[in-house]
């Protein structure tokens, strides 16, 4: 299970002083995580939400957050910086908001500072606060982003129970068909991760089953998280037996996917060694490892990351290590994808994605 992953193996970089040299083994990375409201001696002001928007954004950007919930932060553990308590108190208090990206960012503070009740509380108050409108398809969409975020700050916080509870009001919001699919199925994952977490492995595999029944929906995640739970239930000693288990309730069909599972599963428990060997594959099937695992490189073995942004034949070669490295904000990448911008639609993307996580680079390593 993913969740259980991250909470066990994530990676955090090494905080070292600048200007030291770098040694074989050191992390080339070396980010410093502050606080813009304490270092500037500042405070949300939520007059302007167009500014506020920017000043949070900032905001995360320094503290070297994650802009998706669940994700790894790029800056965690003792290398974490937190925010006063009276910046805390004030986004605790917020509430009316119009906005509703203003949620996401102030409960995304909130928890990260380990005030995951203040968080969930203010998160409750938009849902409330948004219930009391006319009912249309703006509403609709503002709750079912309000309940997705709290659903995944619960769940990043290992709050089993109300990560659950939330996710009750977390529904599609697209009209478009395959989009509206996709979300079904991170839904539907994300729902099957808590109930493995919680100990609930037949429910959870109940969901993997079904979903394993057609090609539309099978996916290798859920797969691998079956596999955990049979081991889990105690219905399986061995990731071997836990796949005979598998293999006898899914259609012939998805063979090959399983044994993309079992591959992907093993890979996730495998050696430092052997998941830098195949890191194109880490980045495919648990970027949650991989990231992490970046932030530990020296520059030797970043470097040779670089063979990601190669040509294919319409997208770089491995696009989900090139993400990652994009995620990092590395200067080296920035002038990668500055070569190959106007190679294609997915180069120039990237390039965009690029220049926002650069500005966080910057900050995260007192250039900014």
């Amino acid at each position: 299970m993913k969740a259980s992953i991250l909470a066990t193996l994530t990676l955090v970089s090494s905080i070292l002083p600048a200007g030291v040299a770098q040694e074989a083994g050191r992390p080339y990375i070396q980010f410093r995580a502050f606080c813009t409201f304490e270092r500037e001696q500042s405070g949300l002001s939520l007059w302007e939400e167009g500014i506020a928007r920017d000043e949070l954004r900032r905001h995360a950007y320094a503290h070297g957050w994650s802009w998706t919930i669940t994700a790894p932060d790029l800056v965690s553990g003792a290398n974490a910086a937190r925010c006063p308590d009276r910046v805390l108190h004030q986004m605790a208090q917020a509430n009316a908001l119009s906005d509703v990206f203003l949620y996401h960012d102030i409960a995304l503070a909130l928890e990260r500072n380990n005030r995951l009740d203040s968080a969930l509380d203010f998160l409750r108050r938009g849902l409330e606060e948004n219930h009391t409108k006319e009912p249309d398809q703006i509403s609709d969409m503002h709750s079912a982003f309000l309940s997705e975020w709290a659903a995944k700050l619960a769940a990043h916080s290992s709050d089993w129970a109300r990560a659950l509870e939330f996710a009750e009001g977390w529904h599609s919001t697209s009209t478009c068909g395959n989009a509206a699919s996709g979300e079904l199925d991170e839904i539907n994952a994300f729902n099957a991760r808590c109930l493995a977490a919680s100990g609930r492995f037949a429910e959870a595999i109940e969901i993997a089953r079904r979903r394993a029944q057609s090609s539309w929906s099978r996916s290798t995640e859920m797969i691998e998280l079956w596999l955990d739970c049979e081991i889990g239930a105690g219905r399986a000693m061995t990731v071997d037996e836990a796949m005979n288990s598998v293999l006898s309730m899914v259609p012939e069909d998805a063979l090959d996917v399983c044994k993309r599972a079992r591959d992907d599963w093993e890979l996730a428990r495998a050696p430092r060694s052997t998941q830098v060997e195949r890191l194109n594959e880490l980045a495919r099937s648990h970027p949650e490892l991989a990231l992490p695992l970046l932030l530990t490189f020296n520059e030797a073995e970043l470097s040779k990351q670089m063979g990601a942004f190669e040509l294919g034949e319409r997208d770089v070669r491995d696009p989900e290590l090139a993400s990652l490295l994009v995620e990092l904000g590395l200067p080296q990448v920035g002038e990668r994808l500055g070569q190959i911008k106007d190679a294609s639609y997915a180069t120039e993307f990237l390039f965009d994605q690029w220049k926002s996580c650069n500005i966080r680079w910057k900050l995260l390593t007192a250039e900014g």
